[in-house]
């Protein structure tokens, strides 16, 4: 009886020991990971705690190579604290054949070390990219727009840009459509590296394009891109609704149109901030609504700095 027992006791020990080695191993590599986040990365134990349910190491020969490289691109503890909360996995890259060629890419854009480490602990995410097939043909494209290094730079900052997408074919169609209108290339520079709107779908950037043009907006002005800005944010609807609240307010259909050709912004305005303005002008300062139409900068120019008690931006 005691010999049944004592062999099943054994064969117990011997299935769950190394069951027990492997809790005991990870624990110890849990233990270790969360350690180093804290005292050689700056997280809170609790940040420390949740990253590490998403990376695991036994040592600090690749994190400690992957922060060096870091450091000497210009990044202070701080900035190394946010690329690692947002971004715990690229401790687990190989730094020399993954990370240093990306840093190294980002300064042959002539970007400083403080520029540098500002980018990356805005949008870590952008080190996960491959250099090759996304980030170098993005940058080399952007380039071919006559783009400076600066705006390259932040437009590949944006998630959209720096996915891994074909948006080069929307974009070069978007942009073959202004040069087709007679925009100057120096206003399709300023688009693509400022707006989002050069990247939205080519049936529907089209249609907004043919609008503006149809409501008067020359293509060689700066205030065409501002009025294809306007109309690329928002849907038909909105639009008409913007259209209907300037109508409330007894503006004609010509009178509108007048105001959205001279300051095509007021049609991005929230209608609460031109409900203010608007009862300011027309009620409080009595102007006839015709006039508050043809000077519509005025009112933007009212919400922009705060002039009256009760607008606030």
């Amino acid at each position: 009886m005691w010999q049944a027992a004592s062999t099943t006791k054994l064969h117990f020990l011997r299935n769950t020991t190394p069951y027990i080695f492997r809790s005991f191993s990870a624990s110890n590599q849990h233990s270790f990971t969360v350690s180093y986040l804290v005292n050689s990365c700056g997280l809170s134990p609790e940040t420390a705690i949740s990253a590490s349910g998403k990376i695991r190491f036994e040592n600090p020969k690749n994190p400690d190579s992957v922060l060096a490289l870091l450091r000497n691109s210009g990044c202070t503890n701080t900035h190394i604290t946010k690329i690692v909360t947002k971004l715990p996995s690229l401790l687990l890259v190989n730094p020399e054949k993954t990370l240093l060629p990306k840093l190294e890419f980002f300064r042959s854009m002539d970007l400083s070390g403080a520029d540098l480490a500002s980018i990356l602990s805005s949008r870590p995410s952008i080190l996960r990219k491959s250099l090759k097939k996304v980030l170098i043909p993005k940058y080399n494209f952007l380039k071919s727009l006559n783009i400076s290094n600066e705006d390259a730079v932040k437009v590949l900052k944006r998630s959209s840009w720096s996915s891994s997408g074909n948006l080069e074919r929307t974009i070069a169609a978007n942009i073959a459509v202004l040069r087709e209108i007679g925009v100057p290339k120096s206003h399709i520079s300023f688009l693509v590296a400022r707006y989002h709107s050069i990247g939205q779908r080519s049936d529907k950037f089209s249609e907004n394009v043919k609008t503006v043009v149809e409501m008067g907006f020359n293509p060689l002005k700066f205030t065409f891109l501002n009025a294809l800005q306007s109309f690329c944010q928002m849907t038909e609807s909105t639009r008409q609704q913007k259209m209907e609240m300037y109508r409330g307010w007894g503006w004609s259909e010509d009178e509108i149109l007048l105001a959205f050709r001279t300051c095509p912004q007021c049609m991005q305005l929230s209608e609460n901030k031109v409900t203010k303005v608007l009862d300011f002008l027309v009620n409080k300062m009595g102007w006839q609504p015709a006039v508050v139409a043809r000077a519509p900068m005025l009112s933007a120019s009212i919400l922009r700095r705060g002039l009256f008690q009760g607008v606030q931006w």
